[in-house]
């Protein structure tokens, strides 16, 4: 469950949160049908009230729907320590708009559908869609811009699909 919450909240964060989410799940009182749906949407909606309450904390209102989440963190370089390559894709997927960060995150972390995702996050299908398709283009276009190389570039450029899988395994 911290996998979730790993890259949008400060390391020291994410416990808490993905606590919250668990025993907030564990309250269920209606049967769901997929538990791994329903968890993950009571995550997106910890996530959101976590970021909420930052604003307040630091006097920054932003829509949810517009917020970027390198612009409320800490620089990059200071909670990631992994390889150059990796430092790229997690910046680049940090400059997408929270909406799209996670409808990414859903599909290639925790590797669902179209229709699960819509239902994590409560939207139509082919408005997923329409963010997943808008976010790897300009997830593409972000990568150029941080990559300084173009050999960089290309290896950076790597299937979401493989990279995502090296960086975080299944059940990690």
């Amino acid at each position: 469950m911290e996998r979730f919450f790993r890259n949008k909240v400060p390391r020291a964060a994410a416990p808490d949160l993905a606590q919250r989410t668990i025993e907030q799940a564990l309250r269920i009182e209606a049967s769901v049908r997929s538990f791994r749906n329903y968890i993950l949407g009571i995550a997106r909606h910890q996530l959101y009230d976590y970021l909420r309450a930052e604003q307040r904390r630091s006097r920054r209102h932003a829509e949810l729907e517009t917020l970027v989440i390198d612009d409320t963190l800490p620089s990059a370089e200071t909670w990631i320590s992994l390889k150059r390559q990796q430092r790229i894709l997690l910046h680049a997927l940090r400059r997408m708009a929270l909406p799209v960060q996670l409808a990414l995150e859903l599909r290639y972390w925790e590797r669902m559908s179209d229709g699960e995702i819509a239902c994590v996050l409560e939207l139509p299908v082919g408005t997923v869609k329409s963010r997943i398709a808008a976010g790897k283009t300009a997830l593409r276009r972000e990568i150029a811009r941080l990559a300084s190389a173009p050999e960089r570039l290309k290896t950076t450029e790597d299937s979401l699909d493989k990279w995502a899988s090296r960086l975080w395994p299944p059940g990690e």
